[in-house]
């Protein structure tokens, strides 16, 4: 998923969701603070993997280990 770790993060759980050529990934874990998390989101973006990286307001409104969840959507298949 990503090429390199991004500091401060710890991944705990993926799922995977498929339907009518959608694929989608919904990734959980612990950052350890807010610049770890936006990171995290800054890496997935800067891939080019997904169609779209989703990382909820609510998951920022802690200041040090954060659980989080992101959501990300492969980019659609013929």
């Amino acid at each position: 998923m990503l090429e390199e770790k991004v500091a401060g993060i710890r991944l705990t759980g993926f799922v995977w969701t498929f339907a009518k050529n959608k694929a989608t990934l919904a990734v959980s874990g612990t950052a350890r603070d807010r610049q770890a998390l936006i990171a995290l989101e800054d890496s997935l973006n800067a891939s080019g993997q997904f169609g779209s990286v989703s990382l909820p307001l609510s998951n920022l409104a802690r200041d040090k280990d954060i659980e989080f969840q992101v959501n990300l959507t492969l980019a659609q298949t013929p």
